[in-house]
C-alpha cells in the first residue's frame, strides 16, 4: 500500500469516528433545555433485574433553579433515550429536593447501568406515571406519606388505598426515605386497609415488605410476645407479619386446626431505634425470610394456611380485640405487596436501594449537560479502565507494526507513525460500527478495503511496468 494511501484511509477513518462518536449521544427532546446522567453502580446489584424500581433520593441546586415549579418537567430515561416510567414522591422546588421512584427496565449487575434525569421544560405537563412504575407484580405499595389515612394511598393502580385508622396514629413522622407513621401500643393504634386481600393467600406465591423502626418489644414468649405489624384476619389468621419473643421477625399463619406455621428468624434480633427492612419471599412448599437484605431463616414445613375470604387486614395490630401485647410498637415505612416470590438478589437490591438512596452510593448524579455539550465527541470524555487497556495495546502493535515495516523498507520510515495512527483508527472505528450497527457493518468495512488495497496493488504495479 502506497504511503498517499495509508494516509487517505487514516484521515477516512478519523472523520468517521467523530460523526459515530457525537451520533452516539442523542438527546431526548430538545424542549428540554438540561439533563444529568445518573449512573447506577453496579457493584450494589447481584445480577441483571427488569423493571427494578430505584429511588433517586437527592438534594440539587440546579434541579432547583431550571426545574419547573411544580417538578411537572423531570423525567428520566434510558441510556438510548427511551423514557422511564416514574413517580415523585416529593418535590421541594425552593430547596431541589427531589424524592423519585424509576423503573429501570434493565438493571445491570455487572456493568454500571447509566440512564439520565431531564428537566428545564417550561411548557410540558405532568412526566409521571406513578402507576406503571411499579410493575405488575406488585399489588400494593404504600409510602407511608401524608397527614391522615386518606393520604396513605396504593401507588399501583390496584388502588387498595387506606380506609381508616383507629385512635389516630401519628403521621408524617421522619422515614427510612421521606414520611413515615409512628404507631404507640399503649395506645391501641392501627390502620386499616381493606376487607378483601386475596393476594395474600398462602396457598399462592407471594412476597411482602416493610421498613420498621421499633421503639421496643414486648418480654416473654409465644402470641402475647408478638408486635404486629401487619395482619390479616378472618374466622381464621391467614398472614402475621410481626416482631417475636423481644425483636425476632416471624411471618406465621392459622392451619385448619389452628396451630401455627410458617417461620421466625433465629438467631437474628432486630434492633430498636434503627430502620430495619423485614422481608418474607413465599413460594409454593417454602418461604424465605430477610433481614436488611440477608437471609435469615428458610425453614419451612410446606402447610397451607386456612383462608376465608373476604378477611380484614391491619397496618399495626393483631385486630380489634386483643390487650396491648398484639400492638406495634414504633415507626412503619415503604410498605409493599408482591403476587411472585421475590429473589434474594431483588431482595438485596432493594435494600441497597434504599438504603444508599443517595448521591454517591447506590448511584452517582452527574454535572448538569445542555445538548450542544451532550455532542462532543467520545474521544474528550475519561477513558474506562478497560479502554485504557485496549488503547495501550493498540498503540504498542501499532508501533511495532511500524518498526517492522521500516526494517524491510528503509525508506518508509514515514510510516512509523502513520501506521500505528492507522491501526487505532481502524480498532476504535469497528468498535464504534458494531456498536451501532452490528456485524454486517464491519464485513461491508472489510469487503471494501480488500478492494482498496487490491486496486492500490494495481496502480503501484503499472507505475513500476512503466518505462523509464
Amino acid at each position: 500500500m502506497s504511503l498517499r494511501s495509508f494516509c487517505f484511509l487514516g484521515v477516512f477513518l478519523l472523520i468517521l469516528i467523530g460523526v459515530m462518536s457525537s451520533a452516539s449521544a442523542d438527546w431526548y427532546d430538545s424542549d428540554w433545555e438540561y439533563r444529568k446522567q445518573v449512573t447506577i453502580d453496579s457493584a450494589q446489584v447481584s445480577s441483571n433485574l427488569t423493571n427494578f424500581p430505584i429511588c433517586i433520593n437527592i438534594t440539587d441546586s440546579d434541579l432547583a433553579s431550571d426545574a419547573q415549579s411544580d417538578g411537572d418537567d423531570i423525567l428520566f430515561t434510558d441510556e438510548t433515550d427511551v423514557q422511564l416510567n416514574h413517580e415523585i414522591e416529593y418535590w421541594d422546588d425552593t430547596t431541589g429536593r427531589l424524592i423519585a421512584w424509576v423503573n429501570v427496565t434493565n438493571l445491570s449487575g455487572t456493568d454500571d447501568t447509566i440512564i439520565y434525569m431531564y428537566y428545564g421544560n417550561n411548557a410540558c405537563g405532568n412526566q409521571e406515571s406513578v402507576h406503571d412504575t411499579w410493575n405488575s407484580n406488585y399489588e400494593a405499595v404504600y409510602h407511608m406519606s401524608g397527614s391522615s389515612y386518606s393520604d396513605i394511598d396504593d401507588s399501583t393502580s390496584n388502588n387498595k388505598d387506606a380506609s381508616n385508622d383507629v385512635n389516630t396514629p401519628s403521621y408524617e413522622q421522619t422515614g427510612i426515605i421521606h414520611e413515615s407513621v409512628d404507631f404507640e401500643n399503649s395506645n391501641y393504634e392501627y390502620i386499616f386497609l381493606s376487607s378483601n386481600f386475596p393476594y395474600i393467600s398462602l396457598d399462592n406465591v407471594y412476597s411482602v415488605e416493610a421498613w420498621a423502626k421499633p421503639d421496643s418489644f414486648y418480654s416473654g414468649s409465644g402470641a402475647s410476645s408478638r408486635n404486629c405489624m401487619l395482619f390479616a384476619r378472618g374466622s381464621y389468621y391467614p398472614f402475621i407479619f410481626s416482631f417475636f419473643e423481644q425483636g425476632r421477625f416471624s411471618v406465621t399463619f392459622h392451619g385448619d386446626d389452628w396451630s401455627y406455621h410458617g417461620c421466625s428468624s433465629n438467631e437474628t434480633v432486630v434492633a430498636t431505634d434503627v430502620w430495619n427492612y423485614v422481608a418474607v419471599s413465599r413460594n409454593e412448599g417454602s418461604q424465605s425470610l430477610f433481614v436488611n437484605g440477608s437471609i435469615v431463616n428458610s425453614t419451612y414445613d410446606g402447610s397451607d394456611a386456612n383462608m376465608d375470604e373476604p378477611y380484614a387486614f391491619y397496618i399495626g395490630s393483631h385486630g380489634t380485640d386483643y390487650p396491648t401485647a398484639r400492638y406495634y410498637d414504633g415507626l412503619l415505612d415503604e410498605i409493599r405487596f408482591s403476587s411472585v416470590a421475590l429473589s434474594d438478589d431483588w431482595i438485596e437490591a432493594t435494600y441497597n436501594s434504599i438504603i444508599n438512596a443517595t448521591d454517591s452510593d447506590f448511584f452517582t448524579i452527574g454535572i448538569e449537560e445542555t445538548e450542544s455539550e451532550s455532542m462532543e465527541p467520545a474521544s474528550e470524555h475519561d477513558m474506562s479502565e478497560e479502554e485504557m487497556k485496549t488503547f495501550t495495546l493498540l498503540v504498542l502493535f501499532g508501533l511495532f507494526f511500524g518498526w517492522g515495516y521500516t526494517v524491510n523498507k528503509p525508506s518508509a520510515g514515514a510510516l512509523l507513525v502513520v501506521s500505528g495512527f492507522l491501526l487505532l483508527s481502524t480498532a476504535f472505528t469497528l468498535t464504534s460500527l458494531y456498536s451501532l450497527l452490528g456485524i454486517p457493518s464491519i464485513y461491508i468495512l472489510f469487503m471494501g478495503f480488500k478492494k482498496w488495497l487490491y486496486f492500490d496493488e494495481q496502480d503501484t504495479k503499472r507505475k513500476e511496468q512503466r518505462p523509464s
